[in-house]
């Protein structure tokens, strides 16, 4: 945790935009950025209002994009390290009344860990992976 924002890894199930959306499987490291808040209040944030592992979470107003690198010869290959993590896509919120939490702690969601096969289907149609 930083003090002025919190990180969650998740795995998305569906994707809704405009008047349509799809089912989605994929995992992203999503950022909310709580500007100009104490860090006691962002700390308390983390703690008791936003969601925790194994936790269903809708976003409202999530701005995705794929992660870039910073074009640094021989630097640090950003999206390479997230790729090897099972994590397509990065976002960001700016407000916590964004993160919106719709269920119980599940144990099985909780135990996930994102990895180079996520999303992977063993069996039938999958949904399509983002990106």
């Amino acid at each position: 945790m930083f003090p002025d924002r919190v990180r969650f890894t998740v795995e998305f199930t569906r994707l809704d935009y405009g008047e349509g959306g799809q089912a989605v499987t994929g995992h992203g490291r999503i950022t909310l950025y709580l500007l100009h808040t104490p860090p006691e209040t962002v700390r308390q944030l983390a703690q008791t209002a936003l969601p925790g592992a194994g936790e269903r979470v809708r976003f409202e107003k999530l701005r995705l994009r794929r992660p870039k690198n910073f074009n640094n010869p021989g630097g640090f290959d950003y999206r390479l390290y997230l790729e090897n993590r099972g994590i397509l896509v990065t976002g960001s919120l700016s407000h916590a009344q964004g993160v919106q939490r719709l269920g119980a702690f599940s144990p099985a969601l909780a135990r996930r860990h994102p990895g180079p096969a996520a999303g992977k289907n063993a069996g039938g149609p999958s949904p399509p992976v983002l990106w």
